[in-house]
């Protein structure tokens, strides 16, 4: 029987459960604290500026990290991670932070 459902959060595991319960007939709304999707993958200096969160930022990734999983591992069954041609791609196994941010 479909439910209301929240879910908090819109990095890869919030999205995942938002399909999932989607895809369930579930009616559904997600939050998300930020701007924009992403969670941790979403860099902002301006976070960075408030390291305890008293102004209601929330914690930001630094702008250079790379993806710990091979990209084939991490991308959805029905949309998968493929490297991209043209500027800022990677056509590397372990993806980049901005690649990364632009799949989710």
């Amino acid at each position: 029987m479909p439910s209301r459902v929240a879910v908090i959060g819109t990095g890869a595991a919030g999205l995942v459960e938002a399909r999932d319960l989607r895809c369930e007939g579930h009616a559904l709304v997600v939050f998300e604290r930020a701007a924009d999707v992403g969670s941790a993958w979403l860099y902002d200096l301006t976070a960075s500026s408030d390291p305890l969160g008293t102004g209601g930022s929330y914690s930001s990734l630094y702008a250079s990290p790379h993806q710990p999983t091979p990209r084939k591992i991490i991308g959805f069954i029905d949309f998968p991670f493929l490297a991209i041609e043209g500027a800022n791609s990677n056509p590397h196994r372990f993806p980049g932070h901005g690649e990364v941010l632009r799949y989710l």
